[in-house]
């Protein structure tokens, strides 16, 4: 690792009291404890494996637990799409849910995170850009097991969390529907 082992050590504690902060937020509701129960294996693996997801949980479970203060769940909403970009589909469960303020606040701070990042890394862009035409779901995909194309997985996970929130008028359906797809 460029950093070292400290560095690696730092970012799987971190990743673990993540998703420890994550599962006590949660745990606050007792039928939801079986579940954890189940969870708790893979949670601390993926934790412990150097994977961002542990990351990704705490900022889910925050943005739902903020989900009223629009800048919170904006920046929330913008860092997880920077370090893993699915988590942009919110953005459509902010639109759906009339949380205007909280959309605009996540496209601002992705923007400045853009910039910074293109300023402070140029190279790293045009490296994942490079990338994308050749880009592909992980082999053991449902969509490369089906064989559909990439655009077609993004626009029916956006449709996916559109049609929740048609169907349902939930927040919490909506919110499930983005998390999920």
């Amino acid at each position: 690792a460029p950093l070292g082992d400290v560095a690696m050590v730092l970012w799987g504690v971190g990743a673990l009291a993540a998703a420890l902060a994550s599962v006590a937020l949660l745990g606050r509701r007792a039928a939801v404890w079986p579940l954890f129960a189940l969870l708790a294996a893979p949670v601390t693996m993926t934790a412990l494996s150097g994977n961002a997801s542990a990351f990704l949980l705490a900022g889910l479970v925050a943005a739902w637990g903020f989900r009223d203060r629009p800048w919170i769940v904006g920046v929330l909403v913008a860092v997880m799409a920077a370090i893993k970009l699915t988590p942009i589909l919110l953005l459509v469960w902010l639109v759906a849910t009339r949380r205007y303020r909280a959309a605009g606040a996540t496209v601002a701070v992705g923007v400045v995170i853009c910039a910074v990042s293109l300023v402070g890394a140029p190279g790293a862009w045009e490296a994942w850009l490079a990338s994308v035409p050749s880009s592909a779901p992980a082999p053991l995909a449902l969509a490369t097991l089906l064989g559909v194309p990439t655009p077609t997985v993004v626009l029916a996970a956006a449709g996916a969390v559109l049609t929740a929130w048609l169907i349902t008028r939930s927040d919490r359906m909506t919110f499930a529907a983005g998390v999920v797809a």
